[in-house]
């Protein structure tokens, strides 16, 4: 085998290997995710997708589940994530974040005029 042949081969193998830009934005939404939880070790990740988000804010958005102080798991809950930003639903009661979450990870603009606080964070994330 020649030495192009070989540096084609080894081309080839790399090129399988890349990480796509989505694939490391999912990566380091994971990292900071389980660096603010209780038992970061713990952490299940599922459903989840990168979005446009609102305002042209790229977010990744799914659902995360760890232990909590007891030990005890509690449950998966939807999160929205974007570079310094983050919000995790606390559950049920969790009114504001859930409809947060719900409006960003799926674009609803309505949303922007409900929650001024979350347009001012979108506007920030943009700079």
């Amino acid at each position: 085998m020649g030495t192009k042949s070989v540096l084609l081969c080894v081309a080839l193998a790399l090129a399988g290997c890349a990480v796509s830009e989505e694939e490391r934005f999912q990566d380091q939404a994971q990292r900071d995710i389980r660096a603010s939880l209780k038992d970061p070790k713990s952490a299940e990740f599922r459903n989840l997708s990168v979005n446009p988000g609102l305002s042209g804010v790229r977010v990744v958005c799914g659902e995360v589940n760890s232990r909590n102080s007891f030990g005890g798991y509690t449950g998966f809950r939807p999160f929205v994530y974007w570079p310094g930003e983050l919000a995790i639903s606390q559950g049920d009661g969790d009114r504001f974040v859930n409809e947060a979450i719900l409006g960003i990870c799926t674009g609803d603009e309505t949303l922007l005029k409900r929650q001024p606080a979350i347009a001012q964070l979108l506007a920030k994330a943009k700079k």
